[in-house]
């Protein structure tokens, strides 16, 4: 079987239930994403930060909830309802990628009904170093006890209002 870019190994560590250093790398394009709590966020050693962009300007970067078609619905509508808004989206295929592509500012916006947390232990540290911010769809913060609603951003505006 062959795998289909971009796909990455993501290793993130908790302390106190919270992330404190986050590693991902993409062998496909080489990047490595790197960050430790109170230290940055970093791309090949370089410090990256999130866009200051809105989301009329910039972009929206999805990801399908295929393995629970119960959420396809929801996750369809709140997709339309930001892309409607957006300057243009992306699908990747790596919500870890597409975390770490917003905390470096390639774009402002993600959301998913339904994350595993190694899905987004990594990349939360990353973001949230990067100035982001990444919560659930309702607005609490994203547990790692299990799964959860992923909905993270650059913080330039009050995305949910798009979702509402």
């Amino acid at each position: 079987a062959k795998l289909m870019p971009p796909y990455a190994v993501s290793v993130g560590l908790l302390k106190d239930k919270k992330p404190d250093i986050g590693v991902l790398y993409n062998p496909v394009t080489k990047e490595m994403f790197e960050a430790k709590k109170g230290c940055g966020a970093f791309l090949n050693g370089e410090a990256i930060g999130v866009s200051e962009k809105k989301l009329c300007e910039g972009m929206v970067l999805l990801e399908s909830t295929s393995y629970y078609p119960e959420l396809k619905k929801g996750m369809l509508e709140i997709l339309t309802k930001l892309c409607m808004n957006s300057a243009d989206y992306r699908v990747l295929g790596s919500s870890a990628v597409a975390l770490c592509y917003l905390a470096a500012g390639r774009a402002e916006v993600f959301a998913n009904l339904r994350l595993q947390p190694w899905d987004y232990a990594a990349a939360a540290i990353i973001l949230e170093e990067a100035g982001g911010e990444i919560e659930t769809v309702e607005g609490d913060y994203v547990s790692f006890d299990g799964p959860s609603t992923v909905f993270a951003s650059n913080k330039a505006e009050d995305y949910r209002k798009y979702i509402k």
